[in-house]
């Protein structure tokens, strides 16, 4: 029994000790890409108006659009850039040929995206490995090893998080004179960095924040600077 309780006790000062080996995230402002500011149209806005989301009228797409705010924010971002006129808080249909048939369209294109899937997510247990946990963990408890099992438990898990974007998209734009789809280009974001730290232990979260936000943003960006250049180049 006083064997079992020294045991247990071992237990909880080595996973005390691992623990306390954790430090929170270290995270720079020179890991956040620079959000691009390259309009293709710097004189006038350009020929397309973004009406939004095609998941956004669901359910589940206003849940998904509210846990990443940064999609929401997007609009205003074309608009700003000079690509495309901002209506997604004015277009309130479905993305139909029927409703865009009716729809008042300020541009003659108006476009829309259709998110496939996104994750935006950690991992801090990534690069632990188990191995090394177990052998610690009984050379520790059995006495045997002590010495060797508890720095072997400390760097079985070398203080490290993985931060991750993926996702597949595509962007369609409508032509209302015509009224088909004109353009429809399908589009990856796959990022992924590796950082010193804990990412649960990370207690100001903006500069994370700030780099989902322009990974994000930039693919976007870049996707509709091809579809304007398509259409600038698009014979009637």
């Amino acid at each position: 029994m006083k064997k079992k309780f020294l045991s247990l006790i071992t237990l909880f000062a080595l996973a005390f000790a691992v623990s306390s080996c954790r430090t929170a995230l270290e995270i720079t402002q020179q890991d956040v890409p620079a959000l691009e500011n390259n309009p293709v149209n710097a004189a006038k806005v350009g020929l397309i108006e973004f009406i939004g989301f095609k998941n956004s009228y669901t359910d589940q797409g206003a849940t998904f659009f509210k846990t990443y705010p940064y999609f929401n924010a997007f609009g205003q971002l074309l608009e700003a850039s000079n690509i495309a006129v901002n209506r997604s808080d004015f277009y309130t249909g479905v993305y139909s040929f029927q409703e865009f048939a009716m729809y008042k369209s300020t541009q003659r294109y108006i476009s829309y995206v259709d998110v496939i899937s996104h994750i935006d997510w950690y991992d801090d247990t990534y690069a632990i490995r188990e191995g090394m946990v177990v052998a610690g963990v009984l050379l520790t408890l059995t006495g045997i090893g002590i010495p060797i099992g508890i720095p072997l438990w400390i760097c079985a898990n070398p203080n490290k998080s993985m931060l991750q974007i993926k996702g597949e998209y595509k962007l369609y734009v409508y032509d209302t004179k015509k009224q088909e789809i004109v353009y429809a280009s399908p589009f990856v974001i796959d990022e992924s960095d590796i950082f010193k730290g804990q990412y649960r232990k990370l207690k100001d979260y903006d500069l994370v924040k700030q780099r989902s936000r322009n990974i994000v943003s930039n693919a976007f960006l870049d996707a509709y600077n091809d579809a304007s250049r398509f259409l600038e180049n698009l014979n009637d």
